[in-house]
């Protein structure tokens, strides 16, 4: 799925309830924490403040255009960026945007890829993992080729993790009993992380992308078809929590191919804060759940939003088009609020670019703080 920058307005008051319950899934006791989306209709509504926002201009060389962007990964060495395209590759950005490399190539060798299903680099940058439908493929810090590890699994996964331990992998609903596993180094010892059922999600559903994340405390793995976040600790990544949204309309494996629904679309997991979007009662609304008390609420829901794509050191991270920031930095359009991230406040940063803009410039890197009270 390609992922863009996704701008809203919108308005709206939603509060929240909390409830506590328990659920078994197979051979594993996971806790869950309920929170229902239909309580409390009249409570005020925080939205977040947005500061410090910075615009990187990624080299505009022709061997690194980008043009359907579906991860970024950033790291102490620059921004690792797949770009989804016919022919997908993988590039590394250096911190002030030019140009460093490309990660492998595509073809049928062994250090070869066809297709990407997901990317993962380590902190400092000088590790890169790719998965395909058949393997996982490492790389060193110039992107050169060093080993690869084919699946064993009978279904194929999805999302990569790179951790100190090892790899964390998961799917969505493909006919097994695991969608979340860790592997050693070696890419052999697992670990099954949250087990299921073995339901099959058909058809044309919504999909997710970026559903697997961590911090320095969490592990969390999106499930969107039943509405719910598995979280560990990485002192215990066997005794996953629940974190489930609950609305009468919510997202079930029973009503995935119903029209109307409420899901989730996205999220990103910093300072143990999961900042999420979801389509609520036809609208969109950003919320937080916090992991450390286990509370939650509703927030974003007016003026500008940013999906992001990454968090690190401080700093939320989304990728721009220029044909998007054509269109918000032309001062004939008007908004009808000014919240945070604003539209003027983008255009402020955005100033000391928006002279030499062209539909022909390469995508933009955008970061941002949240204003802390």
């Amino acid at each position: 799925m390609t992922q863009r920058i996704r701008l809203y307005i919108f308005w709206g008051i939603v509060p929240f309830f909390i409830q506590a319950c328990h659920e078994k899934v197979p051979d594993q006791v996971v806790e869950d924490v309920v929170f229902n989306l239909e309580s409390y209709d009249n409570e005020d509504v925080e939205s977040t403040k947005y500061t410090d926002l910075q615009f990187i201009p990624l080299d505009n060389a022709r061997e690194c255009l980008l043009s359907h962007v579906s991860r970024l990964k950033v790291t102490d060495a620059g921004y690792y960026i797949l770009n989804d395209a016919e022919y997908p590759s993988v590039f590394l950005f250096n911190v002030d945007g030019t140009f460093s490399h490309k990660v492998g190539g595509v073809g049928r060798s062994k250090s070869e890829y066809l297709n990407i299903m997901d990317i993962a680099a380590n902190d400092r940058g000088d590790a890169v993992a790719i998965m395909t439908l058949s393997d996982l493929k490492q790389y060193d810090a110039n992107g050169k080729f060093i080993s690869s590890y084919p699946f064993k699994e009978r279904q194929r996964w999805e999302n990569v993790l790179y951790t100190p331990k090892g790899f964390v992998c998961s799917r969505n609903y493909r006919g097994t009993d695991c969608l979340v596993a860790m592997y050693d180094k070696g890419f052999t010892s697992i670990q099954k992380i949250v087990l299921t059922d073995e339901a099959v999600v058909t058809g044309e559903p919504p999909y997710a992308d970026n559903i697997l994340q961590n911090d320095d405390k969490y592990l969390c793995y999106m499930d969107m078809f039943n509405s719910r976040f598995y979280v560990s600790e990485w002192k215990d990544l066997s005794h996953p929590h629940c974190y489930m949204l609950k609305s009468e309309r919510m997202m079930t494996l029973n009503n995935v191919q119903e029209k109307g629904r409420d899901y989730i679309y996205s999220y990103i997991l910093a300072d143990h804060v999961i900042k999420g979007r979801m389509l609520y009662k036809d609208d969109s609304r950003g919320f937080e759940i916090n992991l450390d008390d286990n509370t939650f609420r509703f927030c974003d829901e007016k003026g500008l939003f940013v999906s992001f794509m990454d968090y690190k050191d401080g700093y939320y991270y989304s990728i721009v088009t220029p044909m998007d920031l054509l269109h918000f930095m032309d001062d004939k359009i008007t908004f009808l609020n000014h919240f945070t991230p604003s539209i003027d406040s983008l255009r402020v940063a955005f100033a000391p670019y928006k002279e030499s803009l062209s539909e022909k410039d390469n995508y933009y890197l955008l970061k941002m703080k949240i204003k802390r009270k």
